[in-house]
């Protein structure tokens, strides 16, 4: 039975994450994950339309599946020597985070976080090198999520700046028609507001993310580290969408550093190269 393998592999995984005092078994909840990655790529395959919330259908699987990965397999302790788990989640993150994109954006803050956190380790370098993929696949559902958050915005207002002036310029107003319109006012009214409150909660929270990125970018952007500043160009790259649609709330600050360090890396590479150049035939 296809959907009780994968049902096995999750709760192989939960099972293990849900023993007392955190004593899960590492190669267990490493082979459930590199398990259920591997079972995700075979459900893209599917031809018949299947996707993976048809497999994990029951009941808080999903949001378990998130939870383990997401947040239990990244959170590294300073005491960890051994990184088969978090390598595990993090190239699970890194494959499949597009399949996510609401439960992320809803944690987003706590995710990245996380990432970053294990990026600016100094004492886990080999897991710093690994994480850089699965920090840049969370900040790419970042970018498209509030581009096309900011799209879909001022296409409403456009479209409702349109319907107001054509409403305005008619004089159609029947008594039916207004009859019609009272009956509607109390369903249209809490529809509205309904509508109104959810997006005013998505703004903030995509207004949280983008600050964060931007904030955390411009300190990577700093940094006296090469590795680190290349990061930061990577992000700049990664989020030029979420960049362009909100560019209006990035300082002129930022801006500036960005080119200069585009710049810094860009002819600090040639010069690299014309030295390795002469020396090779000198």
């Amino acid at each position: 039975n296809r959907d009780g393998i994968y049902r096995t592999l999750l709760n192989g995984l939960t099972g293990e994450y849900a023993k007392e005092g955190g004593d899960g078994k590492a190669n267990i909840i490493s082979g459930a994950i590199n398990g259920l990655s591997a079972a995700i790529e075979i459900i893209d395959k599917f031809k018949d339309g299947t996707c993976i919330s048809d497999i994990f259908s029951k009941k808080n699987e999903m949001n378990d599946l998130f939870s383990c990965i997401y947040e239990k397999t990244i959170y590294v302790r300073q005491d960890l020597k051994r990184y088969s788990v978090p390598k595990a989640g993090i190239e699970f993150i890194s494959k499949h985070s597009h399949l996510f994109s609401k439960r992320i954006i809803k944690n987003g803050e706590k995710i990245y976080r996380l990432l970053l956190t294990i990026f600016l380790s100094k004492d886990k370098k080999t897991l710093r090198e690994f994480v850089i993929f699965g920090l840049r696949a969370v900040i790419r559902v970042f970018n498209n999520e509030i581009y096309n958050f900011h799209n879909e915005k001022i296409n409403n207002d456009n479209n409702n700046n349109n319907n107001s002036s054509s409403s305005s310029s008619s004089n159609n107003n029947s008594m039916m028609m207004m009859m019609m319109m009272e009956m509607d006012t109390t369903t249209t009214t809490s529809e509205r507001n309904t509508t109104i409150v959810a997006n005013s909660e998505d703004m903030k929270r995509y207004d949280i993310i983008f600050q964060l990125v931007m904030k955390s970018t411009l300190n990577l952007l700093q940094d006296k580290s090469r590795k680190t500043q290349e990061l930061g160009i990577y992000i700049i790259g990664d989020f030029a969408g979420a960049m362009k649609a909100k560019f209006n709330d990035s300082t002129q600050e930022l801006k500036d550093i960005i080119i200069n360090k585009l710049l810094k890396n860009y002819m600090s590479n040639i010069l690299t190269s014309r030295n390795s150049a002469a020396n090779y035939y000198s």
